[in-house]
């Protein structure tokens, strides 16, 4: 067999599971209704004819929830690309927190006064209204000298 047959094969093979697949709940449900049909004819009265149509209920149920969840679920794709931030120094418009990218993360350092902030930092998702600013540490106290931009685009 040539390289080109056997990828004729597999490929139909793959097909024809998909399609085994996509039908396996139905056929429970028909081999079900057989096995309570009979049950019916060789013990009425007993618990096989409810246990049975349990299951069957069941079967259904399964597979429209199936259904519903290949429909509502939302497209995932692999990341395309990562975008890393060249500036250090962030300032929130209301400039209570100065945001400080080291290392992947985002560092927010609270307001002390007017342009300082404390050193140290809690890890938190930059916000949309910040820009871009300078900043001088002096004495474990960081202080804002200069805004750099008006609106730069946030990382994402």
């Amino acid at each position: 067999m040539t390289v080109r047959g056997a990828r004729r094969e597999v490929t139909a093979a793959v097909k024809s599971k998909k399609e085994a697949n996509k039908l396996a709940a139905e056929h429970r449900v028909k081999w079900l209704e057989k096995m309570a049909q009979d049950a019916a004819n060789n013990k009425p009265g007993t618990q096989w004819e409810s246990v049975l149509r349990r299951m069957i209920t069941s079967a259904q149920q399964q597979a429209q929830n199936k259904k519903l969840s290949a429909i509502l679920r939302p497209d995932w794709s692999s990341l395309d690309f990562i975008e890393v931030p060249n500036e250090k120094w962030f300032l929130t418009r209301d400039q209570t927190e100065l945001y400080e990218f080291q290392d992947g993360i985002f560092l927010a350092h609270r307001q002390i006064e007017s342009t300082a902030y404390e050193a140290d930092g809690i890890i938190k998702i930059l916000p949309d209204d910040t820009q871009v600013v300078d900043v001088e540490e002096e004495n474990d106290i960081l202080y804002v000298l200069q805004s750099i931009s008006a609106n730069p685009a946030p990382p994402t």
